[in-house]
């Protein structure tokens, strides 16, 4: 089923060695030039190439050379066994290419085979090819003295590897990091190509797509967080049709009977939407699998909570881009409503940068387990400053916040919190103070004057001079507010926008006002902005659950090795979900508002358990290198008449492996 580069079936008359391979001694170019300038890479004709009619993987070497691609430190073998194919385990078949019709859309026969979402891009068939493409996308612009006047920017946006832009590898590789790192260097996040070459590994097919878009790309590939990562730089949600995630708890696609439906559906609204028209139905059918409950979350993320060119703007501010923070609303479920309130507080701090010498003082309150520590934790990723975390509750007195006054005993030591003021004097920087309601009053009176005045604090290690705190962002979280928070949830959830756009302010005085009570005037006063996190719906539940399970699968998805020194003898398990919206809500009964996450992580936990006992009680044999070749399918059910999830073991077969 290999064929050469560019699809041309008349390649038989290529220059091969004695072997059959194809020669590739003229290839001797630097490492480096595995990345080319799309300019240099031959274009590839689109449309269907023949399938088992030519011998031999990927470009002869004569063409890698002119393309300026070096296959040897790519890995990309050109040698072939005794019977002439290439060294992968895509093995070749006497069936027919499937067309790419939509008439194919509503035969279920033909859709059984896409329904493997391992996809193989061209010219990475050998496991050393997969590694030197995964080398090439971690270089450090290692080139050539002659192509040093190559910046990160233009290889991010002009190089190719194998014909194909390099930020489909980035997110070929699997590799979140890598990933951000194309993006961060200013790759499109909504690029599409024409990719003429994706295998299928199950169907065993070939087929070509025109205008791939990556975000659909990533989400074929079943890798949830790279798709919420490529949401977060800007992907557009709304190219995946709507059929396929809305709504994203159970999506019409689900409630659709009959091929036919879908049929109907595929050819009245998917291919006639601008957004969505790129799609055919091969694309359609595999996101149809692999778009999984937390994805469709995020889609449906990407289109309830815009940031707007108005937004950009505001953050792009000379003196402090805060732009990266937009990228929060991704890694928090649920909290819209306080999500926005603080955006658009910290948009106004890029209006006000001389704010005197008052810091800013933000309260994050709700129950525990529903983001409060997460949101600081991201904060401090995304506007790339330092970061201090005091847990509140294991403070006593003052001297201990702040550290003893000269000649106290420690003074010259100091305290966690007055050392990193000092070591950050006038730079942007954040302090979480966790569980600030269990302070004593001493405590709270200490941080009135810090917080109203920035310029009023000593390092207290010795020296007369003030440090300067005005940059700092204190963010305070407390479970003060939880029966206000719970009581407003009961009476009007559902939370929504339109909601809070008509209660949203009475509710923040009400906060405001028992925040009155509970610590006091003063130190109230002193509070920029008060954030409510509410408890998650029972929609949120269910994502939570799904995004739990999907960690688990990432663990269980980990080889056996027997090495003593990196030993994991469960491995090799595909734990896959049936009908995911049902798996998860039954999971998702398991919360429990008061502790939030927690609770439905321990429900997970213990489908953990159900599947390592699975794997423990499979068999009395010990485990052996002959296990590490092989893989187990592990589905979780939904059983409706017990009401829980059942984990059931499936067969066992050969691993599909790189050559």
């Amino acid at each position: 089923m290999a064929r050469s580069d560019d699809g041309d079936p008349q390649n038989k008359n290529r220059k091969r060695n004695s072997s059959g391979a194809e020669d590739s001694s003229s290839n001797s170019n630097h490492p480096a030039k595995k990345l080319n300038t799309g300019n240099d890479v031959k274009k590839r004709p689109v449309g269907r190439p023949p399938l088992n009619k030519t011998k031999g993987s990927g470009a002869s070497g004569e063409e890698n050379s002119k393309a300026g691609l070096n296959t040897e430190n790519l890995g990309h073998s050109n040698s072939t066994d005794k019977n002439n194919q290439p060294p992968s385990l895509i093995k070749p078949t006497k069936q027919e290419c499937i067309p790419v019709e939509e008439s194919y859309l509503w035969d279920k026969s033909r859709i059984i085979q896409y329904q493997d979402n391992t996809l193989w891009m061209h010219g990475i068939l050998t496991r050393a090819g997969y590694n030197g493409v995964c080398r090439a996308l971690g270089h450090n612009w290692d080139l050539e003295e002659e192509d040093r006047d190559f910046t990160a920017n233009m290889i991010v946006h002009y190089t190719q590897i194998y014909g194909v832009p390099t930020l489909y590898h980035a997110v070929y590789s699997r590799d979140v990091k890598k990933v951000e790192k194309w993006l961060c260097e200013g790759a499109d996040p909504n690029l599409a190509t024409n990719i003429s070459q994706v295998l299928v590994v199950t169907g065993q097919c070939i087929f070509p797509v025109d205008n791939l878009l990556v975000i659909a790309f990533a989400a074929l590939l079943g890798e949830p967080r790279i798709v919420r990562t490529l949401l977060s730089f800007g992907a557009k949600s709304s190219v995946i049709p709507s059929v396929l995630r809305l709504p994203y708890i159970k999506p019409q696609i689900f409630q659709l009977k009959s091929w036919e439906a879908v049929r109907w559906e595929f050819l009245d609204n998917v291919t006639t939407n601008k957004d969505t028209k790129w799609c055919n139905d091969v694309v359609f059918n595999g996101l149809r699998k692999c778009l999984n409950l937390s994805m469709r979350y995020d889609l449906h993320r990407g289109d309830s909570f815009k940031v707007t060119e108005r937004h950009k703007q505001f953050a792009k501010s000379p003196l402090w881009d805060c732009s990266p923070l937009f990228r929060a609303r991704f890694d928090i479920v649920g909290q819209e409503f306080g999500l926005k309130k603080l955006l658009n507080h910290v948009l106004m701090l890029t209006e006000k940068p001389d704010r005197g010498e008052k810091p800013t003082v933000l309260l994050f309150a709700g129950p525990s387990g529903h983001g409060k520590t997460e949101l600081a934790k991201q904060m401090e990723r995304y506007l790339g400053v330092p970061f201090h975390s005091e847990n509140m509750a294991s403070v006593k007195r003052e001297d201990e916040f702040f550290g003893p006054h000269k000649p106290y005993k420690g003074w010259e030591d100091g305290s966690p919190v007055n050392n990193f003021l000092a070591d950050n004097n006038g730079k942007r920087c954040i302090v979480l103070l966790d569980e600030v309601e269990k302070t004593g009053i001493d405590i709270r009176s200490a941080l009135l004057v810090p917080f109203e005045r920035g310029a009023t604090l000593s390092d207290r290690r010795g020296g007369s001079s003030k440090m300067d705190i005005s940059k700092v962002i204190w963010i305070l979280t407390t479970n003060a507010l939880d029966s206000t928070i719970m009581r407003f949830y009961e009476d009007k959830e559902p939370i929504t926008p339109q909601l809070m756009a008509k209660e949203g302010q009475e509710f923040v005085v009400k906060m405001r006002k028992t925040l009155h009570g509970a610590f006091g005037a003063a130190f109230t006063s002193r509070i920029d902005l008060i954030v409510p996190f509410f408890p998650f719906s029972p929609d949120e539940q269910a994502v939570l659950a799904d995004l739990e399970i999907g960690e688990r699968k990432s663990q269980f998805k980990q080889p056996i090795s027997l090495d003593p020194e990196n030993r994991k003898l469960v491995g090799n398990i595909n734990l896959s979900i049936e009908k995911d919206y049902k798996v998860c809500r039954i999971v998702a009964r398991s919360y429990i508002v008061e502790e939030g996450v927690r609770s439905i992580k321990r429900e997970v936990d213990n489908l953990e358990k159900e599947t390592f006992d699975q794997c423990l009680d499979a068999s009395e044999d010990a485990i052996t290198e002959e296990d590490q070749k092989n893989e187990t399918e592990y589905t979780l059910k939904a059983d409706k008449t017990q009401g829980m999830v059942r984990v059931d073991v499936g067969k066992t077969t050969p691993k599909l492996q790189l050559g």
